[in-house]
């Protein structure tokens, strides 16, 4: 069964064996003179002290955005799992070296021979509807042993999900890998393989 393209970025799935599971969230600020919205699965980054969607493919993240809270212009709080463009908000922000995500490629298959390669990501719009999720995408292209790239392959979607199901494929296009972090923040980056 062919892979077909979907909204999710970066989700989480867990952590790495030997990681302590951390669950905690991390709550930072989103400034109102952003002006670009931030979506569930976004990887973010820090500008000028506050979270910005990262647009720097070979830069360290800081983490995967998870969801936003915000005073709307009614004076009511929402949570959101997307946070609107020009919105002061706090958003939540998985941040754990050890945690794991799915993530779809762009167009070329990511196979076996990937995995232990860093790679980052490609920058991708979001959308509002069904879930305010993310449009980024692991780019097969930069798959490589760059110690600067952002992620790290550490398996195929096939090896976690049941057969049949969409990102399983590994034969064709936009099937979906798992990564953890590799140039972060809180851990530096290691040379792939």
């Amino acid at each position: 069964m062919s892979n077909t393209t979907s909204f999710m970025g970066f989700k989480h799935i867990g952590f790495l064996p030997g990681y302590a599971p951390d669950y905690q969230l991390q709550a930072l600020t989103v400034g109102s003179g952003n002006a670009t919205a931030i979506y569930r699965g976004d990887p973010v980054v820090f500008s000028s002290g506050v979270i910005v969607a990262a647009t720097s493919t070979s830069s360290p993240v800081h983490g995967i955005m998870d969801g936003a809270q915000y005073t709307d212009s009614s004076g009511n709080t929402k949570w959101s799992p997307y946070c609107p463009a020009s919105q002061t908000a706090t958003v939540y922000i998985i941040s754990a070296p050890g945690a794991m995500f799915l993530a779809q490629a762009l167009a070329t298959a990511i196979v076996t021979s990937n995995i232990n390669s860093n790679i980052s990501f490609s920058v991708g719009s979001g959308t509002t509807i069904g879930g305010g999720f993310s449009g980024y995408l692991l780019d097969r292209a930069t798959a490589g042993t760059t110690n600067t790239q952002p992620f790290r392959i550490v398996g195929l979607a096939s090896t976690f999900l049941a057969p049949g199901v969409n990102g399983t494929d590994n034969t064709s296009n936009n099937n979906q890998a798992v990564v953890t972090f590799n140039s972060q923040d809180f851990h530096a980056g290691v040379t792939g393989v």
